[in-house]
């Protein structure tokens, strides 16, 4: 049994390529620590002795959830909740139409099932039922299982 030489260089040349990537990923990770570190290691009076901070505006780039603000549990709930965070309390109709419909679905398929079990056609069901042939086989096939 003879190993073709395609096989081993294709072999040869994807590990290469692992471990190429497997180096930078380690020389990035390890820039980005050591630089962690060094701003942990800093001590804090240096930061305050240091010039002013400068806010730098946010790029066009960035969306409002980059912002990240902090609000603090321990004070309880905000006397009277800023207008543009209050989100509608109600779902909209169409998302409760669209609720009850499947729900409305499902019990259709449970009696539908039921009904199987005892024996009806599956013309009797679709008469009283809006269904297809289709969920008809698909539950019968369903209550088969």
């Amino acid at each position: 049994m003879e190993f073709s030489s395609g096989i081993l260089i294709e072999s040869g040349l994807n590990l290469a390529g692992y471990l190429v990537v497997a180096v930078l990923l380690y020389i990035l990770i390890g820039r980005r620590t050591s630089k962690q570190a060094k701003q942990a290691a800093s001590p804090a009076n240096a930061v305050a002795a240091m010039a002013p901070t400068v806010t730098l505006a946010p790029s066009p780039k960035q969306r409002p959830a980059d912002n990240p603000v902090f609000i603090s549990l321990a004070a309880g709930a905000p006397a009277a909740p800023s207008s543009h965070a209050v989100k509608a309390i109600a779902p909209d109709s169409d998302v409760v139409e669209q609720i009850s419909r499947r729900e409305n679905r499902r019990a259709i398929y449970r009696e539908a099932r039921r009904l199987l079990a005892l024996g009806n056609s599956r013309r009797e069901l679709m008469d009283k039922f809006p269904l297809t042939e289709d969920e008809i086989e698909l539950l019968s096939v369903a209550g088969k299982a």
